[in-house]
This record gives C-alpha cells, sequence and structure tokens, in this order.
C-alpha cells in the first residue's frame, strides 16, 4: 500500500501554523490564450510575503496551481526560525531593490543633464 500524498497546500498551512504566520491566501490569475484561458496563483503570507506558481495551468487543473505556489513559498520558508525573521529578510530585500533604483533614476538624471548641458 503506497503512502498518501500531502498536498503542498496543507504542508504550507502547517508551517504557518508552526511560524505563528497568518494562513496563505491564494490569489488565481488567469491569462485568455488563443481559444483557452491559462491561469496561475500568487499564494501571500502577510502583507509583505508571496510566491507564484511556477507554471500556468488549463483551468481543469487550478488545484495544481495552488499546490505548485503553495511548493514554492515553503522552499522560501525552508529553515527560517521565526516569521519575523523572514518579514525582516523579506523588508531587507525590498529596501535593497528600492535603493538599486534610486541610484538608476538618479544616474539616468545625471546622463540627461549631461546630454542637455552639451545642446
Amino acid at each position: 500500500m503506497s503512502a498518501q500524498r500531502i498536498p503542498w497546500q496543507e504542508k504550507l498551512q502547517e508551517q504557518c501554523r508552526a511560524l505563528q504566520a497568518p494562513p496563505p491566501i491564494y490569489k488565481e490569475y488567469s491569462d485568455r490564450r488563443g481559444g483557452r484561458t491559462a491561469w496561475t496563483v500568487h499564494v501571500h503570507i502577510g502583507p509583505v510575503l508571496f510566491a507564484k506558481a511556477t507554471y500556468w495551468y488549463d483551468g481543469k487543473c487550478a488545484d495544481k496551481a495552488k499546490d505548485d505556489a503553495a511548493e514554492n513559498m515553503l522552499k522560501r520558508l525552508n529553515g527560517a526560525p521565526t516569521m519575523q525573521a523572514i518579514v525582516k529578510q523579506e523588508q531587507e530585500m525590498l529596501m535593497q531593490q528600492q535603493q538599486a533604483q534610486q541610484q538608476q533614476h538618479q544616474h539616468q538624471a545625471i546622463k540627461m543633464e549631461q546630454v542637455r548641458s552639451a545642446w
């Protein structure tokens, strides 16, 4: 007799409880492709943390998209001691991204000023 497979969604729910995190919220997204519609899922835990399904799925396989997103989220949570540590890591990553964008905008503004002054 084979062992019952535990869906990734259930594993994620258990991990959230263990981390004392809010329960996962799944959001479905669709994209019309020719005569068919493809579906994908993003899973959110709290206001900062989210993960996407790796693939787009046919409508009758939408639950697979949820499992896919849950698996990706579990990979992000893997080894995290607390939800606070995860949120702190995510916030630091967002700050680094914002700083990089600001630097890029400043660099573009300097280039534009150099072009203007050359005229």
